[in-house]
């Protein structure tokens, strides 16, 4: 049986980030590229959720037709194959390195049963790849939360939030404009990364990424108001690297474009 490197599969990859232990690839399957329907298996542990198209797999305990929207988990070293893939397909792949596995406290059959129980845990590739089409500084600490949340959440609490959760806010408002990681932001208020990546959604709304996001848009909301400054200038001046990142961020929590804004 053939066994795979890391981040390798058996489509085209399209893209991929690799941080604090987690890989993230978009494999695409192609009409007249030959396919690979040979019997394989993976290094790594790992996600796929499909986008498009759809196969069939086998594996040693049954064969499962797969079809887009549908996320599975694959075992480290758990042989598979593919074949009849309705073409063109695509898939998003979020890969679990071991070192990820040992920080975060993770086993391979509590993710497969996060998976299987908590409903939320089967839409985490489509929330990793909203972050990676977001492409800030924040999008590898984002991935990293968005993982230990899903797969690992706290446990369920009425008690007042930590005070590093206030001190966390206060910063992260403060610093609106600047990138502020996953590591610096845990050293600032005392606590493991870990910590920070599961508790952190719970207390704010959303991933660290979507979080500044927030923020930026908001100081946004002022600026359009309040200066004569051109959109681009604003976008640059709100920390998005282009206006390009700036429009559809803005619309994302507004519903409208920032030019819409500027003639109300």
């Amino acid at each position: 049986m053939k066994i795979l490197d890391p981040a390798t599969y058996l489509g085209s990859r399209t893209s991929y980030l690799q941080a604090h232990g987690l890989g993230v690839s978009i494999t695409s399957y192609q009409p007249g590229t030959p396919l690979d329907t040979s019997f394989h298996a993976h290094v790594h542990p790992h996600l796929t959720l499909l986008l498009q198209g759809g196969t069939l797999e086998k594996r040693q305990r049954g064969q499962y037709e797969r079809r887009a929207g549908e996320t599975v988990f694959f075992h480290a070293g758990e042989g598979h194959q593919n074949s009849h893939t309705l073409l063109p397909s695509k898939n998003i792949n979020l890969e679990f390195e071991t070192r990820f596995m040992h920080t975060s406290g993770l086993d391979e059959t509590s993710m497969a049963g996060a998976l299987k129980n908590n409903p939320g845990a089967a839409f985490l590739p489509l929330r990793v790849h909203a972050e990676l089409l977001a492409g800030d500084a924040a999008t590898a600490d984002s991935i990293a939360m968005l993982v230990l949340h899903a797969l690992n959440p706290p446990p369920a609490t009425r008690q007042a939030p930590p005070a590093w959760i206030r001190r966390a806010g206060e910063l992260l408002r403060d610093r609106w404009n600047e990138p502020v990681g996953l590591e610096e932001l845990a050293a600032a208020v005392d606590v493991h990364p870990v910590t920070l990546s599961r508790y952190f959604p719970r207390y704010f709304p959303g991933t660290l990424g979507q979080y500044l996001r927030k923020l930026r848009v908001a100081r946004a909301l002022t600026m359009i108001r309040t200066t004569t400054l051109s959109l681009t200038q604003i976008a640059y001046a709100c920390g998005f690297c282009d206006q390009i990142h700036f429009t559809r961020t803005f619309r994302e929590f507004t519903g409208l474009l920032p030019k819409t804004f500027r003639k109300m």
